[in-house]
């Protein structure tokens, strides 16, 4: 079962990278890394991207996460990346750019052990 939830937003995008770069809160116990993966330029990409993107629409979800934030928050981000993916196949050259600067910088989600 899937549910609308709000767009990601900038903001959620710079909580996220303030939640990676916590010590201790770095992914859940399937989804752990001993380093920070997400580079200190991670904010600038988000923001250069986040200007070409709708930023105010529902996107789907699923219902059944496990209820726990840092689940969730890499949940959000594994469905965004799988989205830049797809976006990326259709994108012209320049929004391609964009999109695979971000997607290098997430794609380390792909990595997480989810069920």
């Amino acid at each position: 079962m899937t549910v609308l939830a709000p767009a990601w937003s900038p903001t959620s995008s710079l909580l996220l990278l303030l939640l990676l770069l916590s010590p201790g809160l770095r992914g859940t116990p399937d989804c752990h890394f001993s380093d920070n993966p997400i580079s200190s330029t991670f904010a600038f990409k988000i923001r250069e991207l986040s200007d070409y993107l709708l930023q105010d629409y529902p996107v789907t979800v699923a219902s059944n996460l496990q209820d726990d934030e840092h689940c969730r928050a890499l949940w959000s981000l594994l469905l965004a990346q799988r989205c830049m993916v797809k976006l990326k196949a259709v994108a012209g050259s320049k929004m391609q750019l964009l999109l695979e600067a971000v997607n290098t910088e997430i794609h380390f989600v792909t990595l997480c052990a989810f069920q």
